[in-house]
């Protein structure tokens, strides 16, 4: 009887102790792969997270540089200074720009600046642009490409050397846009604050500044010629004619300038053509109206006024060696 009883309880705690082999083999299948799976997520957060501290350090140094640029008092301190680099001595900035000294360059440019407050782009620009807030940036429009002694200079070197603006841009490396722009805005300020130097004195004063070489000539108030300027050559042909200068044999724009004996300029008259006789520029530019009675004038021999001068009782006296000391010169 024990016997029976022992053969029928067997075969059941094999098949249980069976169950839970299998059991367990599953259970290990499933940590496995659940260790396998937590194991590739942690390195898939792993590479996010260095990707992540790589941002965040870039945005970090970004915002420092947004920071230091924001507090950077002068920002012109961080631009190519190219006029450093052209002007090293006297003798470059009058080459360079035809004024005498470096000195005297900083001067004029420390003096113009002030004025110098946005890029002139016509009137039509300025219409319907008017500040109306108290706390709007000091000047309107984006950031300037160069520094203020840059466009000085440029503007400058326009005036002394006739560069054009193609050449100019790739000097500066900026745009020839931005070049005639930069040209008009400083030509525009140059001319309101310096041109008021060119006056027209008075008797008195020319008598009492006189040099002693002209004192034979008492009454003598102004040494005139004219001078012209190169240009483009204009597309339109009418004005390739009206421009064409036959003795400088280019386009040019001819203007009369007069200087009082102690060499001081004291007038000059508005751009004529190329094309018109010096007579001409000096009977419609309104230099004559300017002389009194008895005024004597010295011009150059091709200068046919002397009806003109007798007219307003001006003497008009030729003089024979003008090669020799142009107004240049004097």
């Amino acid at each position: 009887m024990l016997w029976s009883v022992d053969c029928t309880e067997h075969p059941k705690a094999t098949y249980e102790h069976e169950e839970e082999l299998k059991l367990s083999d599953s259970l290990i299948v499933v940590l496995l792969t659940a260790f396998i799976f937590a194991l590739g997520l942690l390195r898939i957060l792993n590479s996010y997270q260095q990707q992540i501290s790589a941002l965040s350090d870039e945005i970090t140094t970004l915002r420092e540089n947004i920071c230091t640029t924001r507090s950077r008092p002068d920002k012109d301190k961080t631009k190519k200074n190219l006029a450093n680099d052209l002007l090293r001595s006297d003798n470059d900035v009058l080459f360079y720009t035809g004024i005498c000294t470096l000195q005297l360059f900083n001067a004029l440019h420390d003096y113009v600046v002030k004025f110098v407050c946005r890029r002139w782009r016509g009137i039509a620009s300025c219409k319907g642009h008017y500040r109306k807030f108290a706390h709007t940036p000091q000047k309107l429009g984006p950031d300037r490409k160069l520094n203020s002694r840059d466009e000085f200079l440029l503007t400058c070197m326009k005036l002394k050397l006739g560069l054009l603006n193609k050449d100019l841009a790739n000097r500066f490396g900026i745009s020839a846009a931005l070049t005639s722009s930069i040209f008009n805005t400083w030509l525009l300020a140059m001319y309101k604050t310096i041109g008021k130097y060119v006056y027209w004195p008075s008797k008195e004063e020319v008598f009492v500044s006189k040099p002693a070489r002209y004192r034979h000539l008492p009454d003598l108030r102004a040494i005139i010629d004219c001078s012209e300027i190169f240009i483009e050559t204009p597309k339109d042909p009418l004005l390739q004619t009206s421009t064409w200068s036959d003795y400088k044999h280019h386009n040019t724009l001819k203007f009369l300038v007069a200087v009082s004996p102690n060499s001081t300029i004291t007038f000059i008259s508005p751009a004529y053509p190329g094309r018109n006789s010096d007579t001409q520029v000096t009977r419609t530019c309104g230099f004559l109206d300017k002389l009194e009675n008895y005024d004597h004038l010295m011009a150059d021999k091709g200068f046919l006024i002397r009806s003109d001068c007798d007219l307003r009782h001006v003497c008009n006296a030729v003089c024979a060696t003008w090669q020799t000391w142009n107004i240049s010169n004097v």
